[in-house]
């Protein structure tokens, strides 16, 4: 399946990965395995587990040992962190708060100690990686931005104070919007309802507090949580795409920055990817239709997608 999923996104015109997350470190068993079997993927950027308190986002009742690292105190987190790096991490993922699909939080739930995840960063810049912080609700989202993360992913309840530390900073807002919007639309009866009452509750803060975040002049990077109900890796991305352009009021070529140059600096790959110039790997995609003039036209099924300048589709 996470090879299937590698191939849809690669497929659906995605050339360079960052996966948040994966139970029994698939993600960075995938990306090693990739130069040694030559089979088509996105160049990934890999997490594996993330790193979770008790009971907290990540930590589900049924939770195995190879679902999240549980950590509950600082020197817990070092150990966690320095784990994640030596099982082959690129970056860390805190689940700063809880979240619209865990069964025993609320996005609002702070879930980690601001001492927790400034050990956390410690270690990570120690090692020249970053910190991505699953943080939805206030409180948790400032905890994470006072202990140094570099993207903030979600930022369901993000405030103006927040807004303009994350500008002044260069922290990253990834909002992954379609998470919640495709519950919304297509969950109605399907997906467990503790996840659908959450999204329809949170989805009008959300919007309302990403395009506050837009004219505050917050970086943003794009991204989708491709896997939650209703988001998958094949039409995700466009979706993302539509959804910054005619829901927040995001102007098209900023969203197509936040895609190609912002998403390159977040991942740590920007000197040679992210923009066409010359030195840079020839990662780029083929399409009939102008996306300034309509940023869905990135849905074209057959457009060409290249990858170090060879066509893969």
């Amino acid at each position: 399946m996470g090879l299937q999923n590698l191939q849809d996104l690669l497929k659906s015109g995605v050339t360079y990965v960052r996966n948040l997350s994966s139970h029994y470190d698939v993600d960075i068993k995938l990306r090693d395995a990739q130069p040694v079997y030559g089979f088509k993927a996105p160049h990934v950027v890999a997490s594996g587990r993330a790193m979770s308190a008790t009971g907290g986002h990540g930590d589900s009742p049924d939770h195995t040992e190879d679902e999240s690292y549980v950590v509950d105190s600082p020197d817990e987190m070092r150990h966690a962190v320095r784990l994640g790096f030596k099982h082959g991490a690129d970056v860390i993922k805190l689940m700063a708060t809880g979240g619209v699909m865990s069964v025993a939080d609320s996005p609002l739930d702070a879930e980690f100690t601001l001492e927790e995840m400034a050990v956390a960063t410690r270690e990570a810049h120690a090692r020249r990686g970053k910190v991505a912080a699953h943080a939805q609700g206030t409180e948790g989202i400032g905890l994470a931005l006072k202990a140094g993360v570099d993207s903030i992913e979600h930022g369901i309840f993000l405030d103006e104070a927040e807004a303009e530390y994350m500008k002044e900073h260069k922290v990253y807002l990834v909002p992954t919007l379609n998470a919640v919007q495709g519950i919304v639309d297509y969950g109605q009866g399907k997906s467990q309802i503790h996840g659908e009452k959450k999204a329809s509750d949170f989805a009008q803060a959300f919007f309302k507090n990403m395009k506050m975040a837009v004219k505050a002049g917050v970086p943003f990077a794009t991204g989708t949580d491709a896997g939650t109900p209703f988001n998958d890796f094949e039409t995700g991305y466009f979706d993302e795409l539509n959804l910054l352009v005619n829901k927040v009021g995001m102007p098209v070529q900023q969203v197509l920055y936040a895609a190609t140059k912002n998403a390159a600096d977040l991942l740590g790959v920007a000197d040679e990817y992210g923009s066409l110039q010359t030195g840079k790997y020839a990662d780029f995609l083929v399409l009939k239709g102008n996306l300034l003039e309509d940023v869905n036209n990135f849905r074209q099924a057959d457009k060409q997608v290249y990858l170090h300048g060879q066509r893969m589709f």
